[in-house]
């Protein structure tokens, strides 16, 4: 059976990459489930002082399946408040991990894979890189806590413009507003991403995991949990919405969808 997500180890460094480039590395349960498994993996192992988070292939991550909601609206399978809520409990599992996480952003990081990126402590970049918030292009309002996520890393006002909007944000853009920690030539992305986790992995551990353990008491996990069955909620009522409907429909026949607003 194909690993969805591979793991590998240099040094005291760790590398998680989805392995489904065919389609993107587009995420779904068996995907969120295997990087979760590999997070487990991470964390258990006292070698392994950095997780550097990424794609193989073309693409970090373009998000969730759209073509898997076709069929799903067909026989009136809407998103579950439960699967949005693992979808979300990932993130969480990342930016609770005690140990510093990299994202590794090649090219495009969509949907839940912007969120994914959001989630990790670090995100390198490349001018070639393309964040987007693509919910509301498809109808739904935001999941794997993407909203919050990017709320805290750039704040509500830039947030609010470009969740509302669904447009791309470039690797040098995003290092300008603050979302990406560094943008670097594309044929340097992996070295450079190497090297910066390679410091880390010098540094006090004990003092780093601290360090993460405070940014997330003072600075996410007080409204973190139920800003998560919020987004649940709100999402699963989204995919019953025509608007939802529309925009899988217009994916599919590529072409742009024309929302109703029901």
């Amino acid at each position: 059976m194909k690993e969805l997500v591979l793991l590998t180890k240099a040094g005291h460094v760790a590398t998680l990459a989805f392995n489904s480039p065919e389609n993107g590395n587009a995420l779904d349960f068996d995907m969120y489930e295997a990087l979760n498994d590999k997070l487990a993996l991470c964390e258990a192992d006292e070698d392994i002082r950095v997780v550097i988070v990424t794609g193989t292939g073309k693409h970090f991550c373009a998000g969730g399946d759209i073509r898997q909601f076709k069929e799903r609206i067909a026989k009136g399978i809407y998103l579950t408040t439960e699967e949005l809520s693992y979808a979300a409990n990932t993130a969480y599992r990342i930016r609770n991990f005690k140990k510093p996480v990299i994202a590794m952003v090649n090219h495009a990081a969509a949907g839940a894979g912007f969120s994914i990126a959001c989630a990790c402590d670090f995100r390198i970049v490349t001018p070639k890189t393309s964040f987007i918030m693509a919910f509301v292009n498809v109808g739904l309002c935001t999941d794997t806590a993407g909203l919050y996520l990017l709320g805290k890393l750039i704040g509500p006002g830039r947030m609010s413009e470009i969740m509302m909007t669904g447009r791309p944000v470039g690797g040098e853009e995003a290092a300008q507003i603050g979302l990406a920690t560094r943008c670097v030539p594309e044929e340097e992305l992996a070295e450079a991403t190497s090297r910066f986790a390679a410091e880390l992995a010098k540094g006090a551990g004990k003092a780093i995991s601290c360090q993460k353990e405070l940014i997330n008491k003072y600075f996410y996990n007080g409204d973190f949990p139920s800003y998560m069955a919020d987004e649940a909620q709100a999402n699963h009522l989204c995919s019953k919405s025509a608007d939802f409907e529309e925009a899988v429909d217009a994916f599919i026949e590529k072409r742009r969808p024309a929302f109703s607003g029901k």
